[in-house]
């Protein structure tokens, strides 16, 4: 693996105060590819389309990994944070319907 930012951009690490290279955990990159994969699956009727369009997490992790700006559990750690948070959405909405519903059974008080 090889780092790019340090091959061709003149400053390092080292030399950029408050840089810390550590703090890619977890990588959103990787997250937010996973979480546009899903809503296009979610979008297409096609089976084929709904797979190939997970192939874009997989190119964004592959990329992240092999440029050297990323670890491995960087991209997995960024894929399942946004699982979590697509799911609490996913329960708050589902939350917010369900209320909607009982409000509008609810017999009125005039």
């Amino acid at each position: 693996f090889i780092d790019t930012l340090n091959q061709s951009f003149t400053p390092t690490y080292d030399s950029i105060p408050g840089v810390n290279q550590y703090a890619a955990l977890p990588s959103m990159h990787v997250g937010w590819n996973f979480l546009t994969a899903v809503v296009l699956a979610m979008a297409f009727s096609s089976f084929r389309l709904r797979f190939l369009v997970f192939l874009l997490p997989l190119a964004m992790f592959t990329a992240t990994v092999a440029t050297g700006n990323h670890y491995f559990l960087d991209g997995v750690l960024g894929i399942g944070i946004a699982g979590v948070a697509l799911l609490i959405a996913l329960r708050i909405k589902r939350y917010g319907e369900e209320r909607l519903q009982v409000e509008a059974q609810a017999p009125s008080s005039s």
